[in-house]
Formats: structure tokens, C-alpha cells, sequence
């Protein structure tokens, strides 16, 4: 088998130790309102879908509306959150500097949440932003799956505009 070209890091849960961490938030804002479901629960269903798809199959679910404000509340705890304890995954930086090849991050995050969340953590100078890339397609862009132009581009929904 032939060396790959490019290495593409998936962020969250991969680079970034967030999944876990939005899900005990997701878990605890869903209690305040009377959905009563588990971190984990969340974790093994929901993670990789958007938070509006989330919302959607627990009303339907448990045969509830959540207030009209909840995306927003959630939304503001994660974010309080990833500030306190947001950290890159153990030994993650040593891995992506082992890489000799083009490698890029993929995220379906903005591309703002994603240069906050690598500068946070310390690895944002890995993926230095050189050039621009863009999703193969639309298609590809819903499988979170994106092609980067040159070594270190940041693989995103948007062209980079820095």
C-alpha cells in the first residue's frame, strides 16, 4: 500500500478532547428541562449529528417541545465550558507532528470555533492556515469529508479568509 499524501485530523474528539465535554452539558441542559438522558446516551447517538437534527429526535422521542431558547442556552454552556476545560487529546500534538505529510483538520464547526478551539488547546500552530481549501462537494461537505489544496490548510466548510 502506498504512503498516503495528506493525513486530515478530525477536530472534536480526535484532536480536541470536546465531544465529552458537550455532552455532559447537553445531558445537564436537557434535565433542567425534563429530558432525562445520559451523557453517554448522547454520546453514542447523537455525536457527529447537529444540534437542531439532536433536538428534533428527542422531541420526538419523549413527545416534548424544549423552549425556543434551549439551542442558544446550550450553546452559551458549551462554550463556558470549553473555556474551563477545553484540553487537546493526550499525546495528540506529538502524533501530528509525527506526520511527515500534508495534513490538514476537518470539522463541521465554523471556521471561527475552530481556530478558537486549536489556539485554545495549543495546537493551532500544527495546522498553520497557508492556503485555502474547500469541500469536494456538497455532499461531501455534509460527510464532514474535505480535500485541502496545500500542506497545513485547514480543511473547513469555507474557503480560509485570514
Amino acid at each position: 500500500m502506498a504512503a498516503p499524501d495528506l493525513v486530515i485530523f478530525d477536530c472534536d474528539g480526535v484532536l480536541i478532547d470536546s465531544e465529552v465535554i458537550a455532552c455532559r452539558v447537553d445531558a445537564a441542559c436537557l434535565a433542567e428541562d425534563g429530558i432525562a438522558i445520559t451523557a453517554d446516551e448522547i454520546m453514542e447517538r447523537y455525536v457527529g449529528l447537529s444540534l437542531t437534527t439532536m433536538l428534533n429526535d428527542l422531541e420526538s422521542r419523549y413527545r416534548r417541545r424544549l423552549p425556543a431558547d434551549f439551542p442558544v442556552r446550550v450553546r452559551a454552556r458549551i462554550t463556558a465550558a470549553f473555556e474551563a476545560e477545553l484540553e487537546a487529546v493526550p499525546g495528540v500534538a506529538d502524533a501530528v507532528r509525527a506526520v511527515t505529510v500534508a495534513r490538514c483538520v476537518a470539522s463541521s464547526s465554523g471556521l471561527d470555533r475552530l481556530a478558537h478551539t486549536l489556539t485554545m488547546t495549543g495546537l493551532v500552530d500544527l495546522f498553520a492556515p497557508t492556503s485555502s481549501a474547500r469541500p469536494r462537494s456538497r455532499a461531501a461537505s455534509r460527510r464532514r469529508t474535505c480535500s485541502c489544496s496545500r500542506p497545513n490548510a485547514w480543511a473547513s466548510r469555507r474557503p480560509i479568509a485570514w
